[in-house]
């Protein structure tokens, strides 16, 4: 026998239904909301991480002293150093008895004898903070003092393993107010906000003759860019325990931020005076640099790996007073530690 339901219960029934249904959506929506904004959070943690300095993100202090002015010039500037690797004049050479291997005409100077940059925007450490200390010294005036430092720098540059180059500028009237200028990463501030950093010495010697070259140990790599959190490499290194004209290989490794360890994506090796080994993971080098300048990049080196045994010799250049920059219309394709 159906009982039929009082109609007061029954609204009330009702209304508690809806109620239910309204907390329901409502704890949805907000639940929704939240992993929206933890993506979200997530999402630009990474993009700083890995993407600020492909999209030229400045994180500078307000409170570091002209913090807007400084920021003009340091955000259009890249870590880059496609452009010179592949210009004509670059040279790379090999010197057996110093263990050494130069990369010649790497860096131009304009007539009064500063460091020019590709496009006036595109180097590698030393030659941002070389090129960015002459005109932030026209805006911090008589009452700063501003130097370039070697450091090292845990994400790309560790101790121990290599080196990195960054301004230090100090305040004469309060000289406990130190602050850091990174050009390379766009950060200006205080230098105890520069925690993963360790200072080193000032340090202006590769800058000192206006040496167009770079020579580097044998052990050693110079960096050709930063992108998406992973650092290419470019080195020169024995064969076997050898190192001569006719032993030598040439490589680019890829290193991921924060990693010590590498991977090889392009290998040339040379064994008594014959190539024996030429070896790139096209995909992955396509994908970190694009097509177009994986494909100029690959030429180059080639070119550069096959003129080695005719460069084996002291890898010393001319010194002149100046040199004249290139001209920045070779196309997109330019570092020392």
């Amino acid at each position: 026998m159906n009982q039929k339901i009082p109609r007061a219960e029954f609204e009330d029934s009702l209304l508690r239904l809806k109620r239910s249904a309204f907390r329901w959506r409502l704890g949805s929506a907000l639940l929704a909301l939240a992993l929206a904004a933890l993506a979200g959070w997530n999402a630009w943690q990474w993009a700083q991480e890995n993407l600020a300095d492909d999209l030229g993100w400045a994180e500078v202090d307000p409170s570091a002293p002209a913090a807007a002015e400084i920021k003009k010039i340091i955000a259009p500037l890249r870590y880059s150093a496609l452009i010179p690797i592949l210009a004509p004049d670059i040279r790379i050479a090999i010197d057996p008895a110093k263990r050494t291997w130069t990369i010649r005409n790497i860096r131009t100077y304009d007539a009064a004898g500063n460091v020019t940059l590709d496009q006036d925007r595109y180097g590698i450490c030393g030659e941002l903070a070389a090129y960015t200390l002459p005109r932030i010294r026209k805006i911090l005036g008589k009452g700063y003092a501003a130097e370039v430092i070697r450091t090292s720098e845990s994400g790309y540059f560790p101790a121990g393993t290599s080196q990195h180059f960054i301004i230090l500028i100090t305040d004469l009237s309060q000289p406990d107010h130190v602050y850091i200028l990174d050009p390379s990463f766009h950060r200006y501030g205080p230098a105890y906000r520069f925690k993963n950093y360790a200072f080193f010495a000032p340090d202006r010697s590769f800058l000192a003759d206006r040496n167009p070259d770079m020579v580097n140990p044998v052990a050693t790599g110079v960096p050709l860019v930063i992108r998406r959190g992973y650092l290419l490499l470019l080195g020169v290194v024995p064969v076997n325990g050898k190192f001569d004209a006719g032993d030598n290989a040439l490589k680019l490794t890829l290193f991921k931020k924060n990693e010590y360890v590498g991977q090889d994506v392009l290998r040339y090796v040379r064994v008594g005076g014959r190539v024996v080994e030429r070896d790139e993971d096209e995909a992955r080098l396509k994908s970190y640099l694009g097509a177009d300048d994986e494909a100029k990049l690959r030429a180059r080196l080639t070119e550069l790996f096959e003129e080695i045994p005719q460069n084996a010799a002291p890898a010393v250049s001319p010194r002149a007073p100046s040199r004249p920059a290139r001209s920045s219309a070779r196309g997109s394709a330019r570092r020392t530690r």
